[in-house]
């Protein structure tokens, strides 16, 4: 039995009594037990589940970010990933595509570079190569030789220039 006072403007009441008999209470435990253990059980399978399929979420976003990384370090500059997340995953993958669009532009000037560098030496070579053919096989005349060796000397200087020009940009 267990009793309780009522107290109104500071003065007591009513008492309020409770009886009930000890298996009753003990059978009342019993179920409140049941139902926490019920009820954590649940939360813990739900929780795993939950865990589960978030972690295996992430793995995947995670497997998708290192399959570009290997494609773009294969020379593919073209890749991108769809960023569909707004966590530091989806930072990482814009980052990423950031990265690819830079190393794409890079890759596009070093193109234009060798392709303007090769017309650049096959140029004053072509010029060289000629004269001197010329002058070997004597279509160009003893009297014109000097002016087309002058030449010749020009260019030679031009390539030296443009070898020193590259070796200048190799250290940079």
């Amino acid at each position: 039995t267990i009793g309780y006072p009522i107290t109104i403007n500071g003065k007591v009441v009513f008492a309020l009594f409770m009886h009930a008999s000890i298996p009753e209470i003990n059978k009342t435990i019993s179920d409140i037990y049941k139902i926490a253990f019920a009820s954590l059980l649940f939360s813990t399978v739900l929780a795993l589940i939950l865990v589960f399929f978030i972690s295996r979420n992430l793995t995947m976003e995670i497997k998708n970010i290192n399959d570009a990384a290997r494609i773009i370090a294969k020379g593919n500059f073209e890749k991108r990933l769809k960023v569909k997340r707004k966590d530091e995953l989806g930072e990482l993958a814009h980052s990423f595509n950031e990265m690819a669009k830079e190393l794409n532009k890079l890759e596009e000037m070093r193109r234009r570079f060798i392709s303007n560098l090769s017309h650049d030496l096959r140029t004053p070579l072509t010029t060289i190569n000629g004269f001197v053919k010329a002058i070997l096989d004597g279509t160009i005349k003893e009297d014109k030789q000097r002016k087309y060796l002058e030449i010749v000397a020009e260019e030679s200087e031009r390539l030296t220039k443009l070898t020193n020009d590259i070796l200048d940009l190799s250290k940079i």
